[in-house]
């Protein structure tokens, strides 16, 4: 524990030693490689008209013939 006071403020600290396994899951995470930003994957819109050799997905049409 430790404290400071000034003229305008006062400030206490204490530090809480880690446990072996809390020192141990922070040496794991602060050993692992930094992650770079995660990628946006482009979704190409869907096709306005049918490619070629591919069949129209037009609702059926009935006639009364």
């Amino acid at each position: 524990m430790s404290h400071t006071f000034g003229t305008t403020s006062t400030s206490f600290a204490l530090d809480f030693p880690l446990t072996q396994r809390e020192q141990h899951a922070n040496r794991a995470v602060a050993a692992r490689r930094p992650r770079t930003r995660r990628r946006v994957k482009v979704v190409p819109p869907p096709p306005s008209v049918p490619a070629a050799g591919e069949r129209a997905n037009y609702p059926a049409i009935q006639s009364n013939l």
